[in-house]
């Protein structure tokens, strides 16, 4: 399973790729324990099952909104802003590919019509609460 991490200038993580074409049986994380965002790809057979379970309730503590994007269909370019706002790493993106993006500053450019699916930490404020834009 192919994933890709970038970091900032401090080495802090700011976004991870991960192709999810050639996804593997079993269940495979791609983070790492303290990321705040938890990505993992599994592959199961017909009547396999995961065991019912519980997410227990735990205290976190997380400042920055993480976000997932899930790309369907088409292809762009996912730039990434150090503090200063000048870009700090660019990555191609397309479709069969998840990209988690660890705070900071982004931006998305699409080379033709794509689909995907955001997933964001919650609860929503608004917009201006939650963004700064330029």
């Amino acid at each position: 399973m192919k994933s890709e991490s970038f970091f900032d200038g401090s080495g802090n993580l700011v976004a991870r790729v991960v192709d999810f074409d050639s996804i593997q049986k079993g269940v495979f994380f791609h983070s790492e324990k303290i990321d705040t965002l938890q990505i993992a790809t599994s592959s199961y057979g017909s009547g396999e099952r995961v065991q019912n379970h519980t997410h227990k309730m735990l205290e976190r503590n997380i400042q920055t909104t993480s976000e997932v994007l899930i790309i369907l269909k088409g292809d762009g370019l996912l730039k990434i802003f150090d503090k200063d706002r000048k870009i700090s790493h660019e990555i191609n993106f397309g479709s069969s590919q998840i990209i988690s993006l660890f705070g900071g500053s982004h931006g998305l450019e699409f080379s033709e019509s794509t689909t995907l699916i955001e997933i964001k930490q919650g609860p929503y404020m608004s917009e201006f609460e939650d963004k700064i834009k330029w």
